[in-house]
């Protein structure tokens, strides 16, 4: 809940039951603002709700800032534009996008050998470590601009 209305009534109401209850207000004609100020008024709920959706966002996006196989993913569609060069941009698209083992494994068939061996760490990383993946893009990645 907002700091603002925190001693207001309800206030200590879980947010899911303060949503049912600000709908029944709606549904029995009394969703008029009070005052003071109620938890389940429909306009701290709805503040509250956008509240909860920013936080929750922001957890989202700070797992997947830290998440090792999403930064293998990232690293790998990079690839894209030599993969199109070199004749496999397809299948490794379709790699990118579907990030299974089976693609994965497809795209190591057709690539050259540097991104062959990426998308076989990156059919192991399904059930293995990604972090070795990105350290292998990588590494491939500085030997090409050495």
């Amino acid at each position: 809940m907002s700091d603002a209305f925190s001693t207001m009534k309800d206030a200590d109401m879980p947010l899911l039951d303060r949503i049912e209850a600000a709908l029944d207000r709606i549904q029995n004609r009394q969703g008029l603002m009070r005052i003071p100020r109620e938890a389940t008024d429909i306009d701290v709920v709805v503040l509250d709700c956008g509240d909860e959706i920013k936080r929750l966002r922001a957890e989202v996006a700070a797992l997947k800032a830290n998440d090792p196989l999403a930064e293998m993913w990232r690293e790998l569609s990079e690839y894209q534009p030599q993969a199109d060069k070199d004749g496999h941009g397809e299948s490794w698209k379709r790699m990118c996008e579907e990030r299974t083992e089976a693609a994965a494994l497809a795209a190591s068939r057709v690539a050259t050998w540097v991104a062959a061996r990426a998308a076989g760490y990156a059919a192991r990383t399904v059930t293995r470590d990604a972090a070795c993946a990105v350290a292998e893009i990588r590494r491939a990645k500085e030997a090409k601009l050495a």
